[in-house]
């Protein structure tokens, strides 16, 4: 109880006066200091939201939610509002892929990424196809963009990022035209499940792709 105390005093900000925490203590405060590392918290990019002229509005906008405060907190915007984009984890980077910023017949191609640490974004090379509804992940340090519609039709691309060479590859494509599924990676295989071919019929296939 004596170290709930002192953490919450020490949590009260604006008290230049509180009491040092007493290193004795430390131990026994520290098992209810449990952060996430910053690659393993919640972000939010992009997306819409009503606007004023009743009209839809693109977001260029990203957040991170703080599990202390248990709250969502506002980090640096993206270089375009995107909407149906995908994120995934690379090394040390969050990377934000396609998209679109005003019209779904107009996706966006372009590639960014969020260090976590240095709260920074900055431009990857864009995919070779433009598309929002894709599904991304990374394997072996490898990112792969799979699916997702290219504003005509729905696509099977595949195309895959090395950040050592900073280029994309188009390698096998998915089996059938779909968007909106999601792509998992697992024991070096990348599994897609869901998504809707060009009828807007539901799958329920999973497909496999080894690297």
């Amino acid at each position: 109880p004596q170290a709930l105390l002192l953490l919450l005093l020490d949590d009260a900000r604006g008290h230049a006066s509180r009491p040092a925490l007493v290193p004795t203590l430390w131990s026994h405060i520290a098992r209810f200091l449990r952060f996430p590392a910053p690659l393993q918290m919640v972000y939010l990019f992009g997306g819409r939201r009503p606007g004023s002229d009743g009209l839809e509005e693109c977001l260029d906008t990203a957040e991170v939610f703080d599990w202390w405060f248990g709250d969502w907190v506002p980090i640096p915007r993206m270089s375009s509002a995107r909407v149906g984009a995908a994120a995934a984890v690379l090394g040390r980077l969050v990377v934000v892929a396609g998209g679109y910023c005003e019209h779904a017949t107009e996706p966006l191609n372009t590639v960014e990424a969020f260090d976590p640490v240095d709260g920074t974004w900055s431009m990857l090379p864009s995919m070779p196809t433009r598309r929002y509804g894709l599904a991304l992940t990374s394997v072996t340090g490898k990112l792969f963009a799979i699916g997702g519609d290219d504003g005509r039709s729905v696509c099977t691309a595949n195309e895959v990022y090395c950040h050592d060479d900073a280029s994309w590859v188009e390698v096998a494509p998915l089996l059938k035209p779909l968007a909106g599924g999601k792509a998992e990676a697992h024991a070096g295989k990348i599994y897609y499940v869901g998504g809707c071919d060009q009828n807007e019929e539901l799958s329920a296939a999973t497909f496999v792709y080894c690297p």
